[in-house]
């Protein structure tokens, strides 16, 4: 199990977003493809990641209206929605690591981190993502 590389656990084919995208582009990734992390790139490079924790946080006043609650501020909401941009919303320069790197080295970032997501990085580019599911379901596979 040492010599496990990410390459062979991650979610390839990653889901990104540009950094210049408006919020409801963001709610859209998040709907449509069930993601919880979702990385940021400008010209092609990694420069970013947002949570679905993160984007909730701060979008959560429009998701309630959405839902057909009553909020006082909905005009606020729409402007977040429609305005705030992936690069307002995104943890900045996310810690990365390469496809080849080993299954241990992820695990000790997640030990010593608040996040649960590493964006994979090959070349430059996004190739993948790891989170704590992936580790998860790769360790279901020793219990059955």
């Amino acid at each position: 199990m040492k010599n496990i590389t990410l390459r062979e656990i991650m979610s390839a084919a990653t889901v990104t977003v540009d950094i210049n995208n408006k919020t409801e582009e963001v709610k859209n990734l998040f709907e449509h493809h069930h993601l919880h992390h979702i990385p940021v790139v400008k010209d092609g490079k990694l420069a970013g990641i947002i949570s679905l924790t993160d984007f909730l946080r701060v979008t959560l006043g429009a998701e309630i209206v959405e839902k057909g609650e009553t909020f006082d501020n909905e005009g606020i909401n729409k402007v977040i929605l429609d305005y705030l941009t992936v690069e307002k919303l995104m943890t900045p320069n996310p810690v990365s690591l390469s496809p080849d790197a080993k299954l241990s080295d992820a695990i000790a970032l997640f030990k010593v981190n608040m996040f649960h997501a590493i964006p994979i990085v090959e070349n430059g580019k996004v190739t993948g993502i790891i989170s704590t599911l992936d580790l998860v379901k790769h360790m279901e596979k020793f219990l059955e």
